[in-house]
């Protein structure tokens, strides 16, 4: 039995590569560092912001730029994936409790997702790259969750393979692959996520929780 539908925040509900990529463009113009290609952004995409700021400029301590990644963040908000705010209503008004799951510091897409219209009060339970030591593929991410609920009653909805194979790995009831982030369907099915679970988007998600026709 379905208790509850985790959802990824980045590319998932989210439309925000193109927008982050902008936004660190913009921290190395004020910082007079190298400018972000496209290319080695998207092959760091997933990982912790740290992380990703240490590939970027490996010559800079993270604890003098964060401050200017967090001002740069907050200055403007990624769209979202369309139909995200009719789908959450969906699913919470079908009594099936909401969680949010993402490598992203909580208090930056809480803030993305506040400014782009998403009620943060329909999650029950909020995660983000800063609230655990452990990153996807990992399955020990949904660790808080499965302190309250059993593994096998959670869905987690994810654009990429790290999502697929924690949640595989955590043995949760059901994981949706999205493709609206750079995972292909190809690329879930050669990974072994069964084709009635990659979906075109978020807003095909209560279908196929059989919560519409």
């Amino acid at each position: 039995m379905i208790e509850q539908v985790i959802f990824d925040v980045d590319l998932t509900l989210l439309n925000s590569f193109g927008w982050v990529l902008a936004r660190y463009q913009e921290v190395a113009r004020r910082m007079y560092l190298n400018q972000p290609q496209e290319n080695h952004l998207k092959g760091m995409w997933g990982m912790k912001i740290p992380d990703i700021i240490g590939g970027l400029w490996p010559e800079i301590e993270f604890n003098k730029i964060m401050p200017v990644v967090m001002a740069v963040s907050r200055e403007s908000s990624p769209p979202l994936i369309a139909g995200v705010i009719e789908t959450l209503g969906q699913i919470y008004q079908s009594d099936l409790a909401l969680g949010l799951l993402s490598t992203t510091p909580r208090d930056i897409f809480e803030h993305q997702l506040t400014a782009a219209g998403v009620k943060l009060e329909l999650f029950e339970k909020i995660i983000g790259g800063s609230d655990t030591s452990f990153r996807k593929p990992d399955p020990k991410v949904f660790e808080v969750f499965t302190e309250v609920r059993r593994a096998d009653s959670l869905v987690y909805v994810g654009d990429a393979l790290v999502d697929w194979e924690a949640a595989r790995d955590a043995d949760l009831g059901l994981f949706l692959g999205v493709t609206t982030g750079f995972t292909s369907k190809q690329d879930f099915l050669s990974a072994g996520v069964p084709e009635i679970q990659i979906l075109d988007s978020v807003v095909n998600v209560p279908k196929a929780l059989a919560l519409t026709d």
